[in-house]
Parts: structure tokens; C-alpha cells; sequence
């Protein structure tokens, strides 16, 4: 710690020093006293440029006080008193006989300062308050409360009477929320928050003390407190509101009296931002559905598609539930409007309306991606009023007049079964909807061959594709003679039965 004179020994020594020298040559002769005088006129010069240069050096910003029990006033005597926040200006002493402390701190700019207080057998003592450049803190007085001393069977009241004294302490008692939302996105855009106000022997202050509140940090979209300084109540209370702007982030509040007492800083989360096209996404459950000409009804089994869009703001949150999202289709009906959840996600329903998109006599026109397609547009508002816009294409395929049919491998020769006796014969299956493409996500296609064979397709559920191909439309297996007491070929046959997720089957037998 760096030592510097005492600001009072300063002036007392800068005011005094003549009368000081002067008395300390008087004693002399009158003669030797003018040439003494003379002499000591010098060393009075060098004395005053001495005491000026030491009191004038940057000797820091004095922190000091007193520390006494609370409840009788007494003076607390090598109790340590520090500074532990901010780090780097962390300083510490012991108090004296008259539990008075001071020590000197070099701040470069306005800081919030945590002064713990601690001695063996007190409860440690915490303050913080506000430290500038320049500006002492020299009346602190810190009460300790004894945390052995018992009240020795006496129930009657200990509060310590008597007038309240100035604020010496600000706590958070009480707010609405530590969540609120993004200005004009629609949800809870301010909080109200109350300090209780007390001085140094934890006494409610008494009304009419100026309390101010002031943003130490915030994400910077025009956030404000309102008011912005306001009055104790009767019972040492102040409250007053924290209103977010137009940017997402995490406010840091505090409570202040004075330039010397500040409350511990209070978190306030403002989320739930505007939805960023950036992050405006959609996807359907099936992109392939059972839907080219059905139509579904309560009298039906055919099932409707399902259409999720995910919002989020510009920090990738999600936004605020209950945000609306519109959507259209090309083909279909599907739910004019949602409303996002808890995380971002709104659900349309798409419903088979028998539409055939892009059929010749459809009055739908034929979709870019080809016949069978249509596409859903969700849109949403985002900030200034503007419009987001994410789409995504669907495919409509059947359940009736699908192509079923048994190659040769490799090749689209229908195939003639002839298993040898003990062999296995292989082969390809096609399988298109009435437009050539695979048939609807989850239908299950099942294979079964006659006795005496085993197959190796069993049973598959159809993926969600789009495109003809290897194991989309076109599926390779073999049949196996599996009857050791005929030692001649087998005549098998080959049966595939289709279920579709709305319960319409479809079959072929082979021979």
C-alpha cells in the first residue's frame, strides 16, 4: 500500500510552519535573532516546498471509518476491514483501539466497491459503495453483530430505537420478473422493482430520501428505468420500473444513495426477440404423403401431413410464445395461422383435400419440381413490420393405380419363377405410385413366397423418398428352395401385399 501524509497534517503543518520556525529561533540573542532569521527564512522556503510537494502527490483516495457493535455502539477494535471487489483495487488494514480504519486506494475511474468487514466470533459485515478519483469515503461506520452473544432469556423486543439515520444499506426485496421481452414483439416489456432502504443499525430509513437508479450494462437497444430517481416511502421502501428496448441481452441495474452507497447490481434478462429470417426454418414430417387424390374425412383413415416452422430471434432464441405465423399451400388445405410455443415452434396441419397438383385435369398448374408437387409458404412478422417468408415442397403420391411388378435382376424383363431344387433364384421388385414415384412415407410392403420356399424381403417400411432408384422404388431379393424332401425345381409363387399409413391396401400375386 502506498504511504501519503494525512490531509489534515498537511494543512495543519502548511499553516502553522512560520509560527512553528519562528518560535524555535525567538530564544536567540537580538543580534544572533536577525541573522538566525535570516538563515531560517531559507530553511522556511525549503520547508513549505517540502510539505507542499508531499501533500500534493498522488497519494490516492482515502477509504476510512469506523467499526462498531452493533446493538451497544462500542468500538470494535482488529477487526479486518478490505476491499474485495473489484480485484484490482483490493486493500486491507485492521482497525485500531477505537475501531477506527483508513487506508488509501489508487482508482482511475468511477467504481463499485465491496468493503467486507470480519473479526472472530462477529457475523461478517458487508457495504458497497461508489469510489471515484479524488473523492474520500471517511465517515463509513460498520456495525458487527456478535454471533456468540445470547439475549440471556430476555424476550423483549431488540430493535434499536430511537430516529433512523441516513441510508447506509439498499437490498432488492421484490420484482416482477428477471425475464422480460424484446419492445413491440407482444409480451412483458417492463418489471417493477422494489429496495428496501436502511441505515447503519439496519433501521428502515424514513421518507423522503432520493434514491437513483442507473444502468451499469445492457444490450443497448434504448432500455430505460422510470423513474429514474425516486423517494423512500414511510417504511424506508422505493420501487420503480426497468423497461427493455428494442435488443435482446441482459441488463445490469443498481440502486444508489449518494455517491457512496450502492446496492449489489440486479440481473434483468430481456429476451424473446423479434423472428430473424435468418432464423425462420420450416420442414414437414413427410415430404412424401398419401394424399394425390384423397380426401380426408372423420369417415376416413387417410391422415393428414404435418408442417413445423421453427422462429428465432437475432441471439438464436427462440421467440416469444404466441408469436403468429400465417400459412398458404399450392395444393391441400392446411391451418391458416399458429402460434409458437415455449420453444419457437408453431405446427400447421396439411390436409388431403383431393387434389391432384399438376394433373391435366387439375386446375393446378404443373409444379417446377414436376406433377405431384405443391408448396407451403409460412410468413411471419419481424421487426419494423416487415415480413419473413420460409417455404418448403411437398409430395402428393397415391394409394390407387400403383404399379407393382417382378424383374429379373437388373433388368425390366418380367421374371419367370423357377427356383432349383435346393437353389434360390433372385430378383427385383418395382414398386411406383400412379405418377412413378415411390410410394408414401410408412407404408409397410410385405413379400411372402409359397411352401417350401423362404424369401429374404420380409417385411419393409417405406422411407420418406422422392426419387425413383435402388431401394426407393426398386427393391432386390431372393427366393429360396427350402423343402429338402422334393428334390425338383419349385414351381413357387411370390405374393407382395402393400399397406398404406390410411389403411388402403394394395396386392399382386406371382406365379
Amino acid at each position: 500500500m502506498e504511504t501519503s501524509f494525512n490531509k489534515g497534517w498537511c494543512w495543519f503543518l502548511f499553516t502553522n510552519i512560520y509560527s512553528i520556525i519562528e518560535k524555535i529561533i525567538r530564544p536567540f540573542t537580538p543580534n544572533h535573532f536577525h541573522i538566525m532569521k535570516n538563515r531560517y527564512f531559507l530553511l522556511l522556503i525549503f520547508a513549505v516546498a517540502l510539505i507542499t510537494q508531499a501533500c500534493s502527490s498522488d497519494s490516492g483516495t482515502i477509504v476510512a471509518g469506523q467499526v462498531i457493535e452493533a446493538g451497544t455502539g462500542n468500538a470494535v477494535d482488529g477487526a479486518i476491514v478490505e476491499i474485495t471487489e473489484p480485484v484490482d483495487l483490493q486493500e486491507s488494514t485492521t482497525t485500531d483501539s477505537t475501531g477506527n480504519f483508513s487506508f488509501s486506494v489508487n482508482v482511475d475511474e468511477t467504481a463499485t466497491v465491496t468493503l467486507e468487514v470480519s473479526k472472530q466470533n462477529f457475523e461478517t459485515a458487508t457495504r458497497n459503495f461508489k469510489l471515484s478519483s479524488g473523492n474520500d469515503v471517511d465517515d463509513l461506520v460498520i456495525e458487527l453483530t456478535s454471533s456468540t452473544a445470547g439475549d440471556g432469556g430476555d424476550d423483549s423486543d431488540d430493535t434499536i430505537g430511537g430516529d433512523s439515520g441516513p441510508p447506509a444499506a439498499l437490498e432488492l426485496t421484490s420484482i416482477s420478473s428477471s425475464n422480460i421481452a424484446v419492445k413491440g414483439t407482444g409480451g412483458d416489456v417492463s418489471a417493477k422493482f422494489t429496495f428496501s432502504v436502511t441505515d447503519s443499525a439496519g433501521r428502515p430509513v424514513d421518507q423522503g430520501y432520493n434514491i437513483d437508479f442507473s444502468i451499469i450494462t445492457g444490450p443497448g437497444g434504448g432500455e430505460y428505468v422510470q423513474p429514474a430517481t425516486a423517494t423512500t416511502s414511510s417504511q424506508g421502501t422505493v420501487s420503480s420500473v426497468i423497461n427493455a428496448g428494442t435488443q435482446s441481452g441482459v441488463i445490469k441495474l443498481q440502486a444508489s444513495a449518494g455517491s457512496n452507497i450502492a446496492s449489489t447490481p440486479v440481473l434483468v434478462a430481456v429476451g424473446n426477440g423479434f423472428p430473424q429470417g435468418d432464423n425462420f426454418r420450416i420442414a414437414p414430417t413427410n415430404i412424401n404423403f398419401e394424399a394425390w387424390g384423397l380426401l380426408a374425412s372423420s369417415q376416413n383413415s387417410v391422415k393428414s401431413n404435418y408442417v413445423a416452422v421453427s422462429l428465432g430471434d437475432n441471439r438464436n432464441n427462440p421467440v416469444l410464445p404466441g408469436t403468429a405465423v400465417d400459412f398458404t399451400t399450392t395444393a391441400g388445405n392446411i391451418t391458416a395461422s399458429a402460434v409458437t410455443d415455449e420453444k419457437g415452434v408453431a405446427i400447421a396441419e396439411l390436409i388431403p383435400d383431393g387434389s391432384r397438383p399438376g394433373a391435366a385435369s387439375s386446375p393446378i398448374p404443373v409444379h417446377p419440381r414436376g406433377i405431384g408437387w405443391a408448396t407451403v409458404t409460412a410468413r411471419t412478422v419481424a421487426e419494423n413490420d416487415n415480413y419473413v417468408t420460409v417455404e418448403t415442397d411437398v409430395l402428393f403420391t397415391s394409394s390407387s393405380n400403383i404399379s407393382i411388378n417382378l424383374y429379373d435382376p437388373g433388368t425390366t424383363t418380367p421374371a419367370t419363377i423357377s427356383i432349383p431344387s435346393n437353389g434360390s433364384q433372385s430378383f427385383d421388385l418395382v414398386i411406383e405410385d400412379v405418377n412413378g414415384y415411390p410410394i408414401p412415407a410408412g407404408s409397410e410392403m410385405e413379400v411372402t413366397s409359397s411352401t417350401g420356399t423362404s424369401n429374404t424381403f420380409g417385411t419393409l417400411t417405406q422411407g420418406d423418398h422422392t426419387s425413383a432408384g435402388q431401394g426407393t422404388t426398386r427393391f432386390s431379393f431372393s427366393v429360396t428352395d427350402s423343402d429338402d424332401q422334393n428334390p425338383t425345381e419349385q414351381n413357387a409363387s411370390i405374393d407382395v401385399t402393400i399397406t398404406f399409413p390410411s389403411e388402403n391396401t394394395a396386392t399382386r400375386g406371382f406365379q
